[in-house]
């Protein structure tokens, strides 16, 4: 089930549209397996540039903010997948409601995200998104 729902994503057969089907992908997103979170990172990052109520859904489950931070913060992500849960977090920063942004401070995203940019200085993708959350994140 999980490979037919990310192959549907992927190709556009498939919508997000269910809490199902986000609880789905952010499960995928706490899997060890480095094939699995950076395919899962990247499509997330895809639907959420081009569906911003994907947001709404996003932020419906309890889990989402902690499963994101944990995602930027494991030994299993290299770069890309960093910038797209980055991509994903500037998303949900912008589109989501007030929640998002006390989610980020809740479970140590403010910390999480300089750590990410002071260990890919060079990135300019991560610490694009990385600022933009981090410009909403503190006042």
């Amino acid at each position: 089930d999980v490979l037919i729902l990310l192959q549907g994503l992927y190709q556009g057969t498939e919508t997000i549209g269910s809490s199902s089907n986000v609880e789905t992908l952010l499960e995928l997103l706490g899997s060890d397996t480095y094939q699995v979170l950076g395919r899962s990172s990247a499509i997330l990052a895809y639907l959420m540039e081009n569906d911003f109520m994907l947001s709404s859904l996003l932020m419906e489950s309890p889990n989402t903010m902690q499963i994101l931070l944990s995602c930027m913060s494991s030994n299993q992500a290299d770069l890309q997948i960093k910038v797209n849960i980055c991509s994903v977090l500037d998303a949900l920063v912008n589109f989501a409601d007030a929640d998002a942004i006390s989610q980020i401070h809740q479970h140590g995203g403010v910390c999480t995200l300089c750590t990410g940019i002071s260990l890919h200085p060079a990135s300019e993708n991560l610490a694009m998104h990385s600022c933009n959350v981090l410009s909403s994140a503190i006042p």
